[in-house]
């Protein structure tokens, strides 16, 4: 004889069990009933008794949806047991009490949002339940889930008179769309609150007060932020793993049988799904197994229809809190597992945290697909405009929608591998023999489009084929495709140069916002993905602590903003004040020498308001003064007293070489700082240094820097120097901030134009800059 799951009870454990009749059919009489349960509390329920419309097919369905549904709703959903007789068949379920639960009723808008109607409803949609009438559904939670996946379920319950002809068939009526999302609350099924029942069942119906307030939602922003954070919830407590255990307790060894059911019925499933009912066979096999695969088939599409919307990656990263808040809700849950594990001695079960975390890093990643696939699009779209500009003369490009391509590829299963991989193949340029000067130049964009496609098309495809997500799979992601567009920049300027027969290519080059457009997208793709945030401890979320484990970034700022010359600031005097003069002296030397060794320079500077040999000569009388600290120095060199020396050229190349050594120094002394702080990760540093030191300008940073140099080692006590000591000494924490923030908020673009050079005090053509993730060009 089988074993009942734990989970379950028998008919004799109720207490004074009333006699349950049908009524109508489809519709069953269920009657209040009481029982023991294994931890000795005393709970009521509502049992319902198998019959021909509730076969025990039908009620199995109906408990494990309800573990289904609780993954997400707690104990706003109702817990379903399957009910035993003496013979270990099943006769029925019970529903738990949900607590405050009862018919519907809500005096206005205001408690439904209070009391997040949208939960509620969500989880409804998604689980495509097709019976939320008024007696199904309170402002404390929902009950009945006999009709939920009404699809599958309608075919052993039979479906409603009207359905197909005044009523929408369960498999229309039931599929999911991004629409309905759009539309939320309004849905198209049989019962639901927005309307009246479609299969003309008034005895179920809404008031028009009733549905006048669940219409009135559509439009409340609070309501449509409940709605997507109910979303994203359904998507982070999914668990297969956790579901089938949960399952267990619930169905235990319950087999799926066919040849049991009426042939009408076994054939309309097979219809349904042969692989999900095993093609006929009549060999039993396990119910938990049939579900998973079923429901994990769901999910897939769920996702399919959610992760992809634009509205829900922007609900993502306006509101990052929410994250926090499920995390906070699932922990509580843990809580309440724990303490009722310890009442009933059953298997607990909790949420996986650290999974709940990972899921949450693809759901993320997964809602950027369409934008990226979108943005790698556009240079397939100037490629083929490029191609068509027959001759020199200028042709006007049309408008490019940046939400142009925003729609997912007829694909038969949705996931976002398959979206990246169907990004159209784009063939070789022939390139054909021609001396012609603007073809020369047209064939060579045209290629270099067709490159930059390709190469941005294969990263992505790479990226998305790993299942799973870490933060420094993200970081290499976002520092690939930014080399990437990096590269393209400087060829397409290179290939366009500056004659005049190229001029319409050059403005063609000039209006292409596809760079802009894809650096836009990954900053705030990395505004989540970068270790500028940490994950807190989930444990550690408590509702009476403080838990924000939400991403956090320094605003964007303009590197000539004070902001950013401060933390640089910060960081380099803590660093100078930890070594001798030796070591200065030897760099202030080193950039003298660099910096007044050609004829050109000194030329210059002889009509400059500065003379660069006075200049020099000021500098080695500072250095001769040896009772000058490190500090002393730095300050002398660059204070703004007499001849204006800070605004010198060789005060700019004395910080970019102080700089440049800080950060190499840092490299070797705490590289997993530098692992936080760089987004391309620790084996980009030396590009990354190699950036620094020929494609950035520090002139403008530089006056900033020097001021508040000056300003800080005037007011701060001059540190005791130690001789013999290393170049750089353990940062304190005050500076570790200091260089992550610096470091995050720079992040060095080519310069257009000429060269930066050291005999230049000022800069003719001023640096492109981009920050964090490439927003903005600072001029």
């Amino acid at each position: 004889m089988k074993t009942r799951p734990q989970l379950s009870i028998t008919e004799k454990q109720f207490q004074n069990l009333p006699e349950a009749k049908t009524t109508d059919a489809g519709s069953h009489n269920t009657v209040k009933a009481q029982f023991v349960d294994a931890d000795g509390i005393t709970k009521t329920g509502y049992f319902k008794r198998c019959d021909a419309s509730y076969p025990p097919l039908l009620a199995k369905y109906a408990v494990a949806f309800s573990v289904f549904i609780r993954l997400a709703l707690g104990k706003r959903a109702a817990e379903e047991r399957l009910v035993y007789n003496d013979k270990n068949e099943v006769i029925g379920t019970i529903s738990l009490e949900v607590p405050g639960f009862k018919h519907f009723s809500a005096p206005d808008k205001e408690t439904l949002v209070k009391e997040n109607i949208a939960e509620l409803l969500v989880s409804a949609w998604r689980h495509q339940d097709d019976d939320r009438h008024p007696d199904n559904i309170s402002l404390a939670g929902i009950i009945d889930f006999d009709m939920t996946y009404y699809r599958l379920t309608s075919i052993i319950k039979g479906p409603r008179m009207t359905s197909g002809y005044v009523a929408r068939s369960p498999q229309e009526a039931c599929k999911l769309t991004a629409d309905q999302i759009r539309d939320f609350p309004e849905v198209p099924r049989n019962h639901w609150p927005s309307h009246w029942p479609k299969n003309l069942n008034l005895l179920k119906a809404y008031t028009y007060q009733e549905m006048d307030l669940i219409n009135s939602l559509k439009g409340d922003t609070r309501f449509k932020k409940q709605t997507y954070a109910a979303l994203l919830k359904e998507m982070l407590a999914f668990n297969p793993d956790m579901l089938r255990k949960r399952l267990q307790l619930y169905l235990g060894k319950e087999a799926l049988n066919l040849h049991e059911l009426p042939s009408s019925i076994n054939q309309g499933l097979l219809s349904f799904n042969k692989n999900l009912f095993l093609d006929g066979s009549n060999q039993e096999y396990s119910f938990i197994d049939h579900c998973m695969m079923y429901f994990e088939q769901e999910h897939r599409d769920f996702i399919a229809v959610v992760n992809y919307m634009p509205e829900f990656r922007k609900f993502l990263i306006e509101e990052p809190d929410e994250f926090t808040n499920i995390k906070k809700w699932l922990v509580a849950q843990n809580d309440e597992i724990d303490a009722q594990q310890k009442k009933d001695q059953l298997p607990a079960f909790p949420y996986d945290l650290e999974c709940v975390e990972d899921t949450y890093l693809r759901v993320w990643r997964d809602s950027f697909v369409m934008k990226f696939y979108s943005d790698i699009r556009y240079f397939e779209t100037m490629r083929d405009k490029l191609a068509k500009q027959e001759d020199a003369t200028f042709v006007e490009l049309d408008a490019v929608d940046e939400e142009e391509f925003e729609e997912i590829p007829d694909l038969d299963a949705a996931n976002s591998l398959l979206v990246i991989s169907s990004l159209p193949k784009i063939p070789v340029t022939t390139v054909t023999a021609n001396t012609d000067p603007f073809i020369v130049a047209r064939t060579a964009l045209v290629s270099q489009y067709m490159a930059l496609y390709n190469k941005l098309k294969e990263k992505a495809i790479a990226y998305y084929k790993k299942k799973s997500v870490t933060i420094a799979d993200n970081k290499v992601f976002f520092a690939e495709i930014n080399a990437l567009l990096d590269e393209h920049e400087k060829e397409t300027l290179r290939i366009v140069g500056t004659d005049e027969v190229t001029e319409p290519l050059r403005a063609m080059i000039k209006a292409d916002k596809g760079v802009n457009l894809f650096r836009k997208t990954l900053q705030l793709f990395v505004r989540e993905v970068t270790d500028e945030y940490i994950f807190v401890a989930v444990a550690d979320c408590k509702e009476d602590s403080s838990c924000d484990a939400s991403p956090v970034l320094p605003n964007m700022v303009s590197y000539d903003q004070p902001k950013v010359a401060k933390n640089l600031v910060d960081l380099l005097c803590d660093w100078i004040i930890t070594f001798d003069r030796s070591t200065l002296d030897s760099i202030v030397q080193t950039v003298l020498t660099d910096n007044y060794k050609t004829v050109g320079n000194v030329l210059f500077g002889i009509f400059n308001a500065e003379n660069p040999l006075n200049r020099k000569t000021e500098i080695l009388k500072l250095m001769e003064n040896t009772s000058l600290t490190s500090t002393d120095l730095v300050s002398q060199i660059f204070s703004n007293e007499g001849r204006g020396w800070y605004r010198s050229s060789y005060n700019t190349n004395l910080l970019k070489e102080l700089c440049l050594t800080m950060l190499k120094s840092y490299k070797q002394n705490s590289s997993k700082l530098l692992e936080i702080c760089l987004s391309g990760g620790i084996e980009d540093f030396d590009k990354f240094i190699g950036m620094l030191d020929t494609e950035f300008s520090w002139h403008e940073l530089g006056k900033n820097m020097a001021e508040a140099i000056v300003s800080k080692f005037k007011k701060a006590p001059i540190v005791a120097e130690e001789k013999g000591g290393s170049l750089v000494k353990p940062v304190s924490a005050e500076s570790k901030k200091s260089l992550i923030q610096s470091l995050s908020l720079l992040r060095v673009a080519p310069t257009q134009g000429a060269a930066i050079t050291k005999d230049q005090p000022d800069l003719a053509v001023s640096p492109v800059l981009r920050f964090a993730a490439g927003g903005s060009d600072t001029q």
